[in-house]
Parts: structure tokens; sequence; C-alpha cells
């Protein structure tokens, strides 16, 4: 079990490596500089992380630890839209907040492996799509409704690298929020084929509620409602 010391030093190690990532940059932090930096011996560093790429992941892992801690307020009274809606919100703002440790938590091609609290970020997203699913919300599937929530939000901010002066309106902001959340929930409408995507989608966000079928039948009905979803979505692109 570590000592107090040990647990001192590894808290002192990542805060000067953090201020030492916003400061220099990633690619120019050394082993030699944290150390000298935090007034610790080389050895405590390797012994505590192993290398540089050890070192790395656990400042990302701390910054997801902070980004997983802010929660919108009375979360739990809000629909599953309005929690996404905030959801975004925070992840864009901690995006742009934090510019250095957000791209080594996202963009870091160091890193082994996606970290534990990478992972419950993520679940975390994925379990919302699936509340939104499950309410009928959704007009495209899970995964997709998934990917184009996360792809938005981590591109506004990546984005920001390249066109730095771009986000000097508010509302671009907004309306990327928007046409993420209209590209992927749905108003049912019984004339447009959105009743059937709708019903899909509901159906396929309660799947594991169907005790009645087996882990096989739940597969294939996974992909029929898949392939409804495309042909619903094909359908009201011919129209």
């Amino acid at each position: 079990m570590p000592t107090e010391k040990q647990h001192q030093n590894r808290s002192c190690i990542l805060d000067v490596t953090e201020s030492l990532l916003r400061s220099i940059g990633r690619d120019a932090i050394t082993i030699r500089a944290v150390a000298d930096e935090a007034k610790v011996q080389l050895p405590t560093i390797y012994r505590l992380f192993g290398d540089k790429v050890g070192l790395l992941d656990a400042v990302a892992e701390r910054g997801f630890t902070r980004y997983m801690a802010i929660d919108p307020e009375h979360r739990e009274t809000l629909e599953p839209i309005e929690q996404l809606r905030h959801g975004w919100d925070i992840h864009v703002r901690f995006g742009l907040e934090n510019p250095e440790l957000y791209d080594l938590m996202y963009a870091n091609p160091y890193s082994r492996k996606v970290t534990p609290a990478a992972q419950i970020a993520l679940d975390g997203l994925t379990a919302l799509i699936g509340r939104l699913a499950a309410s009928g919300s959704l007009k495209v599937s899970q995964e997709e409704a998934t990917f184009v929530a996360f792809s938005s939000a981590s591109g506004v901010v990546l984005s920001t690298y390249f066109l730095p002066g771009v986000l000097h309106d508010p509302s671009y902001l907004e309306n990327i929020r928007e046409s993420m959340i209209s590209s992927i929930a749905i108003k049912v409408n019984c004339h447009d084929g959105g009743l059937i995507a709708n019903a899909a989608t509901t159906l396929g966000g309660n799947l594991d509620q169907l005790k009645v079928l087996s882990p096989n039948e739940q597969n294939l009905l996974h992909e029929w409602l898949n392939r409804i979803l495309a042909s619903s979505r094909n359908s009201s692109f011919s129209a």
C-alpha cells in the first residue's frame, strides 16, 4: 500500500507535469525536467509511473477524473435531451479552458491505452444515448448517435487549434450543438417515416429488457432495427 509520502510525491509530480504541459508543451517534457521542478529523485518518478508515457497517461487520467466531476445543475431532473445539451457544453468548455490537457486526453500519440477514467466518460455518453433511444428520441442508431455527439464536441475543441480566432461569436457553439442534436434526435412525424424510425430506435434502446429473447435473438433483432433505420433515412432522402 502506498505511503503518505508516496501519495504526496505522486500528487506533486502530476501537478508539476501538468504545469509544464501548459508552459512548454507535451513533447518538450522530460523526466529530468519534472524531477528537477518537483524536487524529487529520478528513480522516484520511474518507480511511480514507469516512464514518460506512464507519467503522461497518469496526467490524462487525472484530467478525465476532473472532467467527470463536472455535473450540470439538477442533472437528475433533466430530460435526456437536456442532459446531452448540457454535457456537450461541459465537454467543449472543459476543452477550451484546458487546451493542452485536453489535447493530451484526446489526441495523445504516446498513450498506450484507453485509461479507466476515459472509458468511464465514454460509457457515460453511451448510457445517455441509450436513454435517449429508450425514450423514443433518436432517429439514428445508438452507435451513430454516440459517434456524432462525441465527434462534434471534440471536433469543435480540436478545430480551435487550427482556427484560433473563430469562436469570437458564442452563437457558433450553440449552432453546432443544435445541429448535432437535430441530426440525431427526432420529433415524431407520421407523414415522413419518422414514426417508424422512432419506433425502431425506441425498441432498440430497450432490447436489454426483452428477457424473452436469447442473446442471439437480440443481436438479430438489433441488426433488423438498424436496417429499418437505414431504410427510413434513405426513404426520407429520396422523398
